[in-house]
Order: C-alpha cells, then sequence, then structure tokens
C-alpha cells in the first residue's frame, strides 16, 4: 500500500442531578446536548485557527502545508512538513505572516509543533476520543495546493493502525485530503479537532488519514521541556547568523536529550559533523534530509580532489562531465551514492534529492545512472536552470554535443526563481558558445538578448533576496527576544 503524505467531538452527554439534601433520587430535567453545526458555522468557527505554512528549504524547495492552532502561539502539523527543522518557516493567514520554529518533533506520530510568537491565535479545543467514531460526520479545513482555507465534509470511515504510517491508531475519513492539507484539521460538527490530516492513499478513493488529536495533547507539554526549548533557540539563533551561540545551544539540547534526533540534525548540518548526521538517520528513519547532507558532505571531498587533478592533468588526464577531472572508485565517492539512493528511496518526490544523486553518480564516472537521476528530477522541477546546466555538462563530456547544447538553451531560457538560478544560466550561455558551428541551429539556441535578459535578472533577484535577507533577520531578532528561555 502506498501513502501518499504532503503533499502532506465532543459531544455532553444527559447530565443527572443527585440530590444532596435528600435519600430519595430526584428526577432531573434533560439538558439537550449542543446542537450540531452546518459546514458554514463549522468553518466560520475554525478558519481563524487554521494557518498555512511556508518552508523554504536550501535552492528551490519550497513545500506548503496547513497547520491548527492549539495554544496561543503554537500550531501543530506534520513533521514531514516542517522539513528540514532547520528551515525557514513562516505561517500565513490572509496577508499577514508570522515567522515559526520548530519547538517539537514527534516521530511516532508525524507531528510536529510549531511556536509564532506574536500569532495570538484563538485555539482550537481537542474533540472527545468517544466522539471519533465511525460514521461520525466531520470536515476537513487546510491548504490543498496552497488554496487557504479549504473546506471539504465527509464521514470518518474506520479506525486504522498503518505500518506506513509507524503502526500508529489513524482515522481513516472520506473528508479529501491533497498535498497541502497536511498538518491541516480534521473537525467534528461542533468545531472541535478530532484530527490532524496526515496522508492519502494514492491509489484509493476517499481513503484518507489523520491522526487523532489525542496525540496532539500528548505532545504539547514537551514543548516547554528545557531540551527543546534549547532547540528552538540554537535553530532561531543560525538563522541570526549567531553560529557559535547556536551551536552551543544545540549541544545542549542534544546533551539533555540523546534521543533528539532533530537537534543532532541540526548540530550535524551546522558544523557540518558525519557522526551527528548519523545519529539523526539512526534515531528517527524519516529525517531524510540527513542523507542528503551526508551524501553533499562527501561529494565537496570527491569534487575538491577533482578540483586538484585537474589542475594536474588538465590536458592528459581522464576527464568526467563538463571537463573536469572526477577520480571515481573513491570511498567518499561510493558513501555520497549510498547516501542519496537512502534519501530517494525515502523521498522520492523531491527533486533535489534527485539531482544530488545524479552529481554524486556522475562523480563516480556512472554516467548512464547519472543520466537516470537527472531525467527523474527533471520530471519534477522541468525548470531547474542548475539542474539543466549539470544534465548538460554531462552529456558534453560524453561527447553528444546536440544533446548537450540543447540542454545548456533550456537552462538559459528557464524562468530564474534566484540569483544562483542565474549563475547557473550564466554558466550555460557561456558553454553554448562553445557549440557554435557543432550544432544544426546555434541562434536559435543563443537567441542575442538572452545574456541581457539573464544579467538583468540576476541584478534584480539579488537585490529581492537582501532585501528578504534583511526582513529575516529582523523577524529572528524579534523573535529571540520573545522565545522562552530554558528554566535550567
Amino acid at each position: 500500500m502506498d501513502i501518499r503524505a504532503r503533499v502532506g467531538r465532543g459531544t455532553a452527554g444527559l447530565v443527572v442531578a443527585v440530590s444532596l439534601l435528600s435519600c430519595s433520587r430526584a428526577e432531573a430535567p434533560a439538558v439537550k446536548p449542543p446542537e450540531a453545526l452546518g459546514p458554514q458555522e463549522v468553518f466560520r468557527k475554525v478558519s481563524p485557527s487554521v494557518f498555512v505554512v511556508e518552508v523554504r528549504g536550501e535552492g528551490r524547495r519550497r513545500t506548503l502545508g496547513s497547520a491548527v492552532a492549539v495554544t496561543a502561539d503554537t500550531v501543530v502539523t506534520n513533521k514531514h512538513v516542517a522539513q528540514p527543522p532547520d528551515a525557514v518557516i513562516h505561517l500565513k493567514s490572509g496577508k499577514t505572516r508570522w515567522r515559526a520554529f520548530v519547538s517539537y518533533m514527534d516521530p511516532r506520530h508525524d507531528l510536529c509543533l510549531l511556536v509564532a510568537p506574536g500569532l495570538h491565535a484563538v485555539p482550537v479545543p481537542p474533540g472527545s476520543p468517544a466522539d471519533a467514531q465511525v460514521g461520525a460526520r466531520v470536515f476537513t479545513v487546510g491548504a490543498p495546493a496552497g488554496l487557504e482555507l479549504s473546506l471539504s465534509e465527509g464521514l470518518i470511515s474506520g479506525m486504522r493502525e498503518l505500518e506506513e504510517l509507524n503502526n500508529q491508531p489513524v482515522i481513516q475519513t472520506t473528508a479529501a485530503i491533497s498535498p497541502g492539507s497536511s498538518g491541516g484539521g480534521l473537525f467534528d460538527v461542533r468545531g472541535h479537532l478530532v484530527g490532524v490530516t496526515t496522508a492519502f492513499l494514492r491509489e484509493g478513493q476517499n481513503l484518507n488519514f489523520a491522526i487523532p488529536a489525542a496525540a496532539v495533547q500528548e505532545i504539547l507539554p514537551r514543548r516547554d521541556e528545557d531540551a527543546w526549548r534549547l532547540f528552538t533557540r540554537g535553530i532561531a539563533l543560525g538563522q541570526a547568523s549567531r553560529k557559535a551561540e547556536s551551536q552551543a545551544a544545540l549541544r545542549r539540547a542534544v546533551g539533555m536529550d540523546a534521543e533528539m534526533a532533530a537537534g543532532r540534525y541540526a548540530l550535524g548540518a551546522s558544523q557540518p559533523s558525519e557522526g551527528e548526521l548519523l545519529s539523526a538517520v539512526r534515531i528517527d528513519a524519516q529525517m531524510v534530509e540527513s542523507w542528503f547532507q551526508l551524501a553533499r558532505l562527501q561529494r565537496q571531498g570527491v569534487d575538491q580532489m577533482a578540483r586538484e587533478a585537474s589542475r594536474r592533468v588538465r590536458r592528459s588526464g581522464v576527464t568526467g562531465a563538463g571537463g573536469r577531472a572526477h577520480p571515481g572508485g573513491t570511498a567518499a565517492g561510493a558513501a555520497a551514492v549510498r547516501y542519496m539512493e537512502e534519501a530517494v528511496k525515502a523521498s522520492p518526490e523531491v527533486s533535489e534529492y534527485w539531482h544530488e544523486l545524479g552529481l554524486s553518480y556522475r562523480n563516480e564516472e556512472r554516467y548512464d545512472e547519472a543520466a537516470h537521476a537527472f531525467r527523474r528530477a527533471a520530471e519534477i522541477d522541468p525548470g531547474d536552470p542548475c539542474l539543466l546546466l549539470d544534465a548538460a555538462d554531462l552529456y558534453a563530456g560524453a561527447g553528444d554535443a546536440e544533446q548537450a547544447a540543447a540542454l545548456y538553451a533550456r537552462s538559459a531560457k528557464a524562468k530564474s526563481q534566484s540569483s544562483t538560478d542565474c549563475v547557473c544560466q550564466q554558466s550555460a550561455l557561456g558553454a553554448l558558445k562553445g557549440f557554435w558551428g557543432r550544432v544544426r541551429t546555434p541562434l536559435d539556441l543563443y537567441p542575442a538578448d538572452q545574456l541581457g535578459r539573464v544579467n538583468s535578472e540576476f541584478v534584480r533577484l539579488l537585490s529581492e533576496e537582501d532585501k528578504r535577507l534583511a526582513e529575516e533577520m529582523k523577524e529572528v531578532d524579534a523573535a529571540l527576544k520573545a522565545l522562552p528561555l530554558p528554566e535550567h
């Protein structure tokens, strides 16, 4: 069974009054249970407490999810939404955004608590487990495909324990869950939180799942533990470019809680430390970003050896893709491949993982496998200029001028999302010049105005990134003043 994540109750009973002034039992009037709300009333009640989660990872990675307020400054979402733990995270409602930080991660239930100083949200009351029964009417509110505050309706159709969700109790519902809905709320007819929407069955129809709200109540106190307060502070300090203070806080956090996978990941990525990163995936096999960081760490070592080899045998050495010498068969290169194979096995939907796997294969001179990995990445993100550049380098090294030139041209013409994209496009345009006279239509591949457009985009995007970074530094500085300090 293929579970795809991302993308992703309280009924008052009859009250019986017992007279304390008489030995005889007095018959009490029946108290009418609160009336069930309709879809519009449920939506009006819960929508102020549901947020879009925007997660910005490295490169072009962007994740959208949903979250539900459980205290005035804390929301719950899925753990797989808030990845990696040190990513830049914002909550959004309408045009208002709040900076958020991971304050607890629960791998067992795929839950994550995010703290957003200054949020002042209206928390949703938890429903009673007794009311989460098969046949009960429920509603989901989330942000499928980034469409904020989308409502769907259905029934609880089963209570399960699924191997794909760590054999933990889950609620099966016919209410629709789509990519972007992960972390949203499953609500009963009183507008109480029944569960946190988490996954849907890819090959099924109306087979959607949510983590019971009882699991949220179980983890809520954990955010106040000193270890997790230190972790949250360490992440914020790191994003404020206070690296030494960040690492000190993270070391204290994992010293207090040796099984904190998120802390070991963040510390390992910051130092960087292969041992800490390996510890993170040992504790939590779904801390997939650790595999990515481990592979990149190994590949950087291989690339350094390649640069040194290129200087020694620039003309006569065996060269790999893009004209660089790659010392294939190294222990570091083999480790990078092994780590990235683990990453794509766990998260095959992430383009950057396939891209990194392709680079790792290329360094090991496994060119057919590298081409396959690049194709898989391009199926997910066909407009990534840096991916297209690396794929073009691979074909250029193999002597396929037509394919290389076509990919260089696609890279140059792609839509830039960052100044890094523009740098890759500049490299692609420079490489494309070398194919004049070697391919059939060089003028079509290399429009005269292309370099000027890319250079203008680079200046514009770099200016926007500088402004965004300045704004985010202000956000982090303000958050650091509001985040609670550990008690000890």
